[in-house]
Parts: C-alpha cells; structure tokens; sequence
C-alpha cells in the first residue's frame, strides 16, 4: 500500500506470526489424529499379540492369559496398543532418539525465526531506504518543475 506521501507500506510476517501459524497447524493437526489414535492402538495390540503368539510357538513357550483367548475385544487390543507403545517409548535408545527429535526440532524453530527476524528486520530497512530515495528524487523533480516553470514565466 502506498500511502499519500508515496510512502511505501508493507505488513511482513514476523516469528510470531508463524509462531501462531504453527499453534493453529498443531491444533487442526490433533484433531483427526485424535480420531485416529484408538484404531491404530487396536492394530499395534494385536500385531503385538499375534506376534508374541507366533513366537511363543516357534519357541514352544507357553503363552500368556491374553494370548491365549481367541475372542479378544476391540477395548482390549487397544489397552494392549498402548502397552506396547508405552514399552518401546519406555526403551532407553528410543527415549533418547525422540529427545534428541524435540531438541532439533526445537533448534530448528529457534534458528527459523531468528531468519525470519532478520529477514524482516532487512526488507523493512530496505523498503525505507527505498522510501527515502523516493522521496528525494520527487523533491528534486518538482524542484526541478518549479525553477523551469519560473524561467517560462520570467
């Protein structure tokens, strides 16, 4: 937008812009996953459950009260989902990835809107020096204007 004295405006998205961006994404992300999340906690507790079966046959142990019935209910393969998933998060390597996942993750939002920080910070200084030229160079034209004007007159 350019206003009446030719000044150039211009609204650049800032890091908290993209800070609110990123809140908004999270949020309308949650949702589906949330609709998601028993569905695929039933399937993790019973590949689970057939897999400790299978092996539990292969090596002719005995297999545990769970395995054992055959008409296990969709509420309890996903209670087993979520055993499963607490055992592998529970495991030392894979806790120490997912730190490690957030930690960069972390460093990467802090390092992308410190850019986006400097980035804003040049393209307004740039637009205000580009401003001030203007402005110069129009000064000067009607300066310019004026003085011809007068030796056409004079």
């Amino acid at each position: 937008m350019v206003s009446k004295r030719g000044v150039v405006s211009v609204s650049l998205p800032a890091s908290g812009d993209f800070r609110q961006l990123r809140a908004r994404t999270k949020l309308a992300v949650g949702i589906p996953l949330a609709l998601v999340r028993n569905p695929v906690l039933a399937c993790v507790g019973a590949s689970d459950l057939a897999f400790n079966t299978v092996s539990h046959a292969v090596t002719g142990s005995a297999p545990g009260p769970t395995m054992a019935r055959s008409g296990t209910s969709y509420a309890e393969m996903t209670s087993h989902g979520e055993a499963a998933l607490a055992r592998v998060r529970s495991n030392p390597d894979v806790a120490k990835a997912m730190r490690g996942l957030e930690d960069a993750t972390d460093e990467f939002n802090r390092r992308f809107e410190y850019i986006v920080d400097e980035l804003n910070d040049l393209s307004e200084e740039a637009l205000g020096r580009f401003s001030l030229r203007r402005e110069a160079a129009r000064n000067r034209a009607a300066e310019l204007s004026r003085r011809v004007a007068e030796r056409l007159r004079g």
